[in-house]
């Protein structure tokens, strides 16, 4: 039950990132930092804790609030071992 809720949190906050607005977009030395530019990430691979071997499966997003300076959201589930972990990580970095 409380998995099923942090993963409707996590789209739910993915899709609010994807869904705000960009700022006009500006050609300088932020690039592709600059105010409004959102980053998409998938990530697999494999991972072990607890003694037990595990496929990491993730997705996130870092929104550009101003130039250089993100704020995302990435969401990780952790398959194949006893017991099965989620990770749900927030961000903000300059």
């Amino acid at each position: 039950m409380m998995r099923k809720a942090l993963v409707s949190l996590a789209f739910l906050l993915f899709a609010a990132i994807l869904s705000a607005p960009p700022a006009a977009a500006q050609v300088g030395v932020a690039g592709g930092f600059s105010q409004g530019r959102t980053h998409l990430v998938l990530t697999a691979g494999t991972g072990s804790a607890f003694g037990e071997d595990y496929l990491v499966l993730g997705a996130g997003a870092t929104y550009y609030l101003l130039d250089g300076l993100g704020a995302g959201l990435h969401y990780e589930y952790w398959s194949g071992g006893d017991p099965d972990l989620s990770k749900l990580t927030a961000s903000l970095q300059y």
